[in-house]
């Protein structure tokens, strides 16, 4: 028996649970589904025709280029960890930007909530206190601040627990994807913060085959038009995760600076070192090609030419959430 269905907010249970049941199920992600060029109707019932005849080219070419690769139930906890954090982040940052935008409408001096802040002394451009309803307002965005900012120091520290025992060789679940966090960390310019998404979001589990897969699955690689008298290049595919692509063009611009003697660096320079717009262009050649010299570092373990290591201290840490432990 053969199911198809198109993924969505429901995320991999649905081909768990079928596959549980011994059904060949394929999950497709929705931009993979084909759709005609022209404007026109979308219903469910359109949707499933589209699927059933995607299925069946799928059986006839005897190639599923269009398959997601779902991971195993254990690894898709895993990697709630670091997403919670970049989601607490922004939440953090939107309420400091809520609270600092009120001071400014008002006049009053420019600050970031912190717990030694008394808003009751805030004044504003004539010298007066704030109203009352405005103080009621900041503190309450000061204690969303303050208390989203533990929730991130909670979960750094169970990442820095989970870290520090897998380097003691303690039972701890996913020790494998950890030290691959860890030898990832011995590169200068490389955080705790950059690492983990790159391991637990791809170099962890995913089991890339060659630098190819390894561009593509970043979204990274070109898009070129040619056809005819026309040759263009059309930008990048931006497929996959749109967070790790914004994280690795973040990690190429550090990686410039860090690892200024490193090949990579140099062909950076020497390729694109002229001009605002050809950086710009070149740094995305550059996170590509790092996004492969990091996976055959984690393959391999040959340091890439040119790169500078360092020792990784891992700061005292305490586990209030409480890490699982493997079996």
């Amino acid at each position: 028996m053969l199911a198809c269905f198109e993924s969505g907010r429901h995320g991999h249970y649905v081909h768990r649970k079928l596959k549980s049941l011994g059904i060949d199920v394929r999950e497709w992600a929705s931009n993979a589904i084909e759709k005609p060029s022209r404007k026109q109707a979308k219903t469910d019932r359109l949707d499933v025709r589209r699927l059933v005849m995607q299925l069946r080219r799928t059986l006839d070419e005897d190639v599923d280029k269009y398959a997601i690769n779902v991971p195993d139930a254990e690894v898709e906890v895993a990697r709630r960890l670091h997403r919670e954090r970049d989601h607490l982040v922004k939440v953090k940052t939107q309420h400091e930007l809520r609270f600092e935008s009120l001071l400014v409408t008002l006049g009053a001096t420019l600050m970031k909530p912190k717990p030694s802040t008394q808003v009751e002394r805030i004044k504003d451009c004539f010298g007066l206190p704030l109203p009352a309803p405005v103080q009621a307002e900041l503190k309450r965005l000061q204690e969303q601040v303050l208390f989203t900012r533990a929730q991130i120091r909670e979960v750094e520290s169970t990442q820095l627990t989970a870290l520090k025992r897998a380097r003691a060789g303690e039972a701890v679940a996913h020790s494998d994807m950890l030290e691959k966090v860890h030898q990832l960390m011995t590169l200068l310019g490389v955080g705790v913060h950059t690492a983990w998404p790159a391991v637990f979001e791809a170099f962890g589990w995913r089991g890339f085959k060659n630098r190819r897969q390894v561009g593509s699955f970043m979204g990274l690689t070109g898009t070129p038009f040619d056809s005819g008298n026309s040759s263009r290049e059309q930008g990048i595919s931006k497929c996959g995760p749109p967070q790790l692509r914004a994280m690795m063009v973040e990690l190429a611009w550090r990686w410039t600076r860090h690892q200024a003697e490193s090949e990579l660096t140099r062909w950076f320079h020497e390729r694109f070192g002229q001009g605002k717009a050809s950086r710009k262009r070149g740094i995305v050649a550059l996170a590509r090609r790092l996004s492969i010299v990091l996976w055959k570092y984690l393959e391999t373990g040959e340091v890439p030419a040119g790169v500078r290591l360092k020792e990784v201290a891992l700061p005292p840490s305490k586990n209030p959430a409480g890490l699982p432990l493997a079996a």
